[in-house]
């Protein structure tokens, strides 16, 4: 009963009152969270709370967010748009050709600690099934197909593991599986970290 009565003692306290910022001290983990009416500033951990309940959300460093979910800790991934070209290229026949490229930067302490890699990508056939094909510090990680005959959006995506503090390159190549024309127009590459 006290219980009730305290919360709807501070419900109606705080009625129609605008809360500019909230500072919440000493939680159960020790430490600090400020809530503003636009941001939630977490103060970061160097390990994970020892025995977190569901839904309990923390910032651990080098890591970015992270979430216990009832059975286990989970990385909330944080995904950015990197890179992107809208300009037309094609390519013609069997031969894979690139046609894009970009430099990626995989830093942990100065950037991303990239962990994946995605792409969205319009891409249409004169005839034959087209390919696009997106290769990372040398490797081929996403190979995407298409066999219409106008643009339409394709999308994949890829695990990459690549040294830190390294700069790697970013290979976008077309081709297609017989005499006929690959174009491709719009061009996104998302991070994960």
């Amino acid at each position: 009963m006290l219980r009730w009565l305290k919360k709807r003692l501070v419900a109606w306290l705080l009625s129609n009152i605008d809360l500019g910022e909230i500072k919440v001290d000493k939680l159960r983990i020790g430490n600090t969270i400020i809530i503003t009416s636009n941001t939630i500033k977490f103060e970061p951990l160097t390990s994970d709370p020892p025995s977190p309940t569901a839904g309990t959300v923390w910032f651990r460093s080098g890591l970015g967010l992270s979430m216990y979910d009832g059975t286990a800790v989970r990385r909330i991934p944080t995904r950015s748009l990197y890179a992107f070209d809208e300009t037309e290229k094609s390519v013609y026949g069997t031969t894979e050709t690139e046609i894009k490229n970009f430099n990626l930067v995989r830093s942990s302490s100065h950037g991303f600690p990239l962990t994946r890699v995605y792409v969205v990508a319009e891409v249409m056939v004169t005839g034959g099934t087209g390919y696009l094909s997106v290769y990372v510090a040398g490797t081929k990680v996403i190979e995407l197909s298409t066999t219409s005959t106008s643009y339409t959006m394709l999308t994949g995506s890829a695990s990459v593991s690549l040294s830190d503090n390294s700069i790697n390159s970013v290979s976008v190549r077309l081709r297609n599986s017989g005499s006929y024309t690959t174009a491709n127009r719009l061009f996104e590459l998302y991070v994960e970290a």
